[in-house]
């Protein structure tokens, strides 16, 4: 695990195994929400440096990302992980969320991702770049988000591959 952590990277760039990607502007939001889906079909939604949230191919919550913290499915549960550092380490600590914590955190992908439903919806959320061109993002979006209006916690943090 780094002991330095650095803002995240271009995503549109960088994100090689994401496709296809690309970001959109919402009206009233001041950062670029970024899309990308694996190949196996979950998408990752990046709502500014620090929130995150990434699906499995059924459409699951495996991971998210707030607040510095880290959040991982287990068993159909969150697990928050934070980092401590002090000079010698860096730890990692972990915990289980509570069914409240877990409703909470929920309810706050449920907005953001409506946010997004919305806007694509109604001509509010302008496609700034996608990769590869003409994939038809905002299509593949809007199909995923009506199909998962509120996804649920997975079994596991790992990414579903088809067999």
């Amino acid at each position: 695990m780094a002991r330095v952590e650095q803002d995240r990277e271009d995503l549109l760039r960088e994100a090689t195994r994401l496709l296809p990607r690309g970001e959109f502007l919402l009206a009233g939001r001041g950062e670029g929400v970024f899309v990308g889906f694996r190949p196996q079909g979950g998408p990752s939604f990046y709502f500014g440096p620090d929130e995150v949230y990434q699906f499995n191919a059924a459409g699951q919550l495996r991971r998210a990302y707030l607040q510095g913290a880290l959040y991982k499915a287990q068993g159909g549960q969150l697990v928050r992980m934070v980092r401590r550092r002090t000079p010698q380490q860096t730890q990692l600590l972990s915990r289980v969320l509570s069914r409240e914590e877990t409703e909470s955190l929920l309810e706050r992908m449920y907005a953001a991702l409506e946010q997004l439903r919305r806007g694509i919806e109604q001509g509010t959320a302008s496609l700034r770049a996608e990769l590869p061109q003409g994939s038809q993002l905002p299509q593949q979006v809007l199909a995923w988000l009506k199909q998962h209006p509120r996804p649920v916690v997975a079994a596991s943090a790992r990414a579903l591959y088809p067999k």
